[in-house]
Order: C-alpha cells, then structure tokens, then sequence
C-alpha cells in the first residue's frame, strides 16, 4: 500500500463531526471548574509540617512560646484573620497566610537546630 497523504483525515472531521472546533473550544473555556474541584486543589497546597494539618489555636500557642504576638486583621470582606508579629518588628503582615508561612519557618528552624544538635552529640 502506497501511502500518498491523502488517506490523512482532517481531525475536525474525525472529532468533530464537521463543526467548527472553534465554537466547542469557546464552550468548554467558558465553563469554570466546580467549586469542590477549586477545595480540592486549595487543600492539596496547604502547608503540614511533619505531615499535621495544624490548627491555628496551636499555630498560635506556638508562635507566641517563641515571642511573636498575634494580631487580630481584617479583610476587605470584613472577614477577621490573624498575623504573627515579630518581637522588635515595625511592620505588621498584611497576608492572610502570614500564620501558616511564619508557623512553617519557625517548625524549620528548630527542627533543623535539633538534629544539629543531635548531630553534635555523636561527633
């Protein structure tokens, strides 16, 4: 069998049954992803150091054993959130995941001073 080029189907043929794919493309950006898909992908992101969804109540103690005070915000929806301040620090954090972010720095911190410490102790 000579294959010459023109067996090649035209895939709007083949897929589309002859329509434009330029109006079903148009249909299908149009659609947003369902609400339980966008909680799904947010939860996949969310930060667990050593593998613990962290209540914020505990993110809290937490940062406040290690001199942070916690400040009560608000955002534009009048929604209250809460920010870790540094002891010394000029700046308030305006982010509402400034707790999440400070907390999983702080757990780095001193795992990574605890096993140094550990290392020392076998040297």
């Amino acid at each position: 069998m000579i294959k010459d080029g023109n067996d090649i189907e035209d895939p709007e043929d083949v897929y589309f049954n002859g329509s434009p794919s330029s109006e079903i493309i148009e249909e299908e950006e149009d659609e947003s992803p369902p609400a339980c898909i966008e909680h799904l992908l947010s939860a996949i992101f969310i930060s667990r150091p050593l593998g613990i969804l962290w209540d914020d109540d505990l993110i809290e103690e937490f940062l406040e054993s290690l001199g942070y005070r916690i400040i009560e915000r608000v955002d534009e929806n009048g929604e209250p959130y809460t920010v870790p301040v540094k002891p010394g620090s000029k700046l308030i954090p305006d982010r509402k995941d400034s707790l999440r972010r400070v907390f999983d720095r702080e757990v780095q911190k001193t795992l990574l001073k605890w096993l140094i410490g550990i290392n020392e102790d076998y040297e």
